[in-house]
């Protein structure tokens, strides 16, 4: 039993992913459905910085649980997907989080450790219910 239990674990803890939507328009349609602010990443193909943050900021069980439960995320590569005009794709990584349609309430480049994402989120979502 005890061997079950520890294989069920691990396949929670390793398993577990940012359940990314496949395109902008189905984020805003799950946005108005699930009434979630969207989380847009912006990444590149060649960026370094994109892929130390889809390697351990979004590998974090923390964010990965926040991420799918507070948000509908959509993570985007500049060099292959469709990207709404609205959005800036340089410089990359960027982050929007997008409350409606016409507007987004956050916008911010770069890189960030597990710590400072979470703050980034959390505190967005605070200041959008105000």
């Amino acid at each position: 039993m005890k061997f079950i239990m520890m294989i069920v674990m691990a396949v929670t803890l390793f398993g577990a992913e940012v359940h990314w939507v496949e395109s902008y328009k189905k984020a805003e349609m799950l946005s108005k459905k699930e009434h979630k602010p969207i989380y847009l990443f912006i990444s590149a193909a060649e960026c370094p910085w994109c892929e130390k943050l889809e390697k351990t900021t979004l590998k974090d069980p923390q964010v990965i649980r926040l991420l799918n439960s507070k948000f509908v995320p959509v993570h985007l590569i500049r060099d292959f997907d469709t990207i709404p005009s609205k959005f800036h794709v340089r410089p990359v990584p960027h982050h929007y989080v997008v409350f409606d349609e016409k507007h987004y309430f956050y916008e911010d480049i770069g890189y960030f450790p597990k710590d400072i994402f979470m703050l980034m989120l959390n505190t967005t979502l605070k200041e959008m219910k105000q």
